[in-house]
């Protein structure tokens, strides 16, 4: 699951500091971890964008030349 830090978050462990996440960043998260922090507000899911990789490939083989027939 992809997220984007809505707000200051301080990962600790053990009572040290582990890494601090700031406002802005995307990170790749386990689903569990990620509801939770989307649920308590410190995060936003990500939506993946659609990929343009279909569109290019339709129009990859342009070649005025390669003629098919109808049969």
């Amino acid at each position: 699951m992809r997220i984007r830090i809505a707000r200051a978050v301080r990962l600790t462990l053990l009572d040290s500091e582990v890494q601090a996440l700031k406002p802005g960043e995307i990170y790749e998260v386990a689903p569990a971890v990620g509801r939770v922090l989307v649920a308590d507000g410190w995060a936003c899911e990500v939506i993946a964008e659609r990929s343009q990789r279909s569109d290019e490939l339709a129009c990859a083989d342009d070649d005025p030349c390669d003629e098919i027939s109808g049969s």
